[in-house]
């Protein structure tokens, strides 16, 4: 096949959902950078394109009683990149509590360090708790973060561009270590920023580093159309996944941009076992495991509303548009109304998936899954997320992949040593 589809780790050390970590057999710390380094080994065997990490820029609330963020993730992934040889690095970097030659340094970096397999996820936040960490009064709206990260974005991809490589010259006899005739200022004074450049780190063997955006807001649709490579999204049918992947390619279009250098990653939490009914027991185990309260809690921040001291049994109602992840609470709050679930019955479901796509059944079953999404064009590729550790993802690995592989679906072999070249991006 000439077209095949594109894997994406993301790295959840305890598994995404809540009770994972107590499940008989289940191991993983997120400040063990030991054993982050070694899932990431695991992808690479199984030939994944990247591995994703998240961040989270405060400390959790008072009453959080589950795993959390230890480490920041550009670190971690510095550490990584010399454990592996061709997976991509994708870490998250807010552009609202950020400067853009900073953040192009330290991608840069670990652009140069990994040998041309790091990418950006380029987030605005969500987390209004992080605003005092950074000197801010208030969190920004949503539209002045989106307006932040379009120019923060565009300073970056300046900056990228301004220290091509094939500056080293070591040229003895003539006396000349380094040719910088090629560098060039951006001279950038705009509404958020004043950046003068070039930047001091040189390009690597992709060029730049890859860049991911997942805002599924009109103006993050926007942003990816500007300026992504790939688009992580949380769609939930392939109807709903072909729509906003032609949102994204026609947004990309309007940039003057090519639509098919633009890749669309939505999320899926796979429970995979020998039969439906082994991975049916898996997810009611894990389900068992989980804690209604905490569900409310993860909603409240979600949406920005105070439900902690609500109903579980009430009926779920739309919620009023929220400048905390517009998209992301209407996903949640949106289906669930009209199938006519409760509070409960939705606190559960956000806390274990987050809204991302659930997909429990023997491998066969995933695999038929995710080919019938690729061949309606309703995604690129697929982000990975495990539902528990290690077993929820070495039961993806051992068993789906090789059946993909086995239907020309997805590579045996690297095409390439940089995240761009395996991405097919050029």
């Amino acid at each position: 096949m000439s077209r095949q589809l594109k894997l994406a780790l993301f790295n959840q050390p305890v598994g995404r959902h809540p009770g994972g970590w107590r499940l008989p057999g289940a191991q993983g710390r997120a400040d063990d950078v030991d054993w982050v380094v070694r899932t990431a080994q695991l992808a690479e065997r199984a030939r994944f394109d990247l591995f994703f990490c998240e961040d989270a820029l405060a400390a959790p609330r008072p009453g959080h009683d589950g795993p959390v963020r230890a480490v920041e993730p550009l670190t971690l992934l510095a550490a990584v990149a010399r454990e592996t040889t061709r997976i991509g690095l994708v870490a998250t970097a807010s552009t609202t509590f950020s400067e853009p030659y900073n953040l192009a340094r330290q991608f840069a970096s670990l652009d140069r360090i990994s040998h041309g397999r790091a990418g950006w996820n380029a987030v605005t936040s969500q987390l209004a708790d992080a605003a005092a960490n950074f000197g801010l009064a208030e969190f920004p709206d949503h539209a002045t973060r989106y307006r932040r990260a379009a120019e923060f974005v565009d300073v970056v991809l300046r900056l990228w561009g301004s220290f091509p490589a094939g500056y080293h010259v070591g040229d003895a006899a003539s006396g000349v270590y380094t040719d910088l005739s090629a560098n060039r200022p951006i001279d950038h004074v705009g509404e958020f920023f004043a950046v003068r450049g070039p930047l001091d780190v040189p390009a690597s063997e992709q060029g730049r580093p890859v860049l991911a955006q997942s805002g599924s807001s009109e103006a993050g649709i926007d942003l990816a159309g500007r300026f992504a490579d790939v688009v992580y999204t949380v769609a939930q049918d392939p109807a709903e996944g072909r729509g906003f992947r032609q949102r994204v390619h026609a947004a990309t279009r309007a940039h003057g941009r090519d639509p098919a250098r633009v890749l669309v990653f939505p999320g899926v939490l796979p429970v995979v076992a020998a039969t439906r009914a082994a991975a049916r027991d898996v997810w009611a185990q894990l389900q068992e495991l989980q804690d209604t309260a905490a569900g409310l809690r993860q909603l409240s921040w979600r949406s920005g509303v105070d439900l902690t001291g609500a109903d579980p049994g009430q009926p779920v109602r739309d919620l009023p548009p929220s400048s905390l992840g517009r998209s992301r609470v209407a996903l949640l709050f949106g289906p669930a109304a009209r199938a006519g679930w409760t509070l409960g019955e939705l606190a559960r479901h956000a806390a274990a998936t987050n809204g991302h796509r659930l997909l429990v059944g023997s491998a066969d079953e995933v695999a038929d899954d995710l080919q019938h999404w690729f061949e309606q064009e309703a995604a690129d590729g697929f982000t990975v997320i495990p539902t528990h550790m290690p077993a929820g993802f070495e039961a993806f690995a051992d068993l789906v992949v090789p059946r993909l592989q086995d239907r020309g679906l997805f590579r045996r072999e690297y095409a390439a040593g940089t995240l761009r070249g395996n991405l097919g991006l050029g």
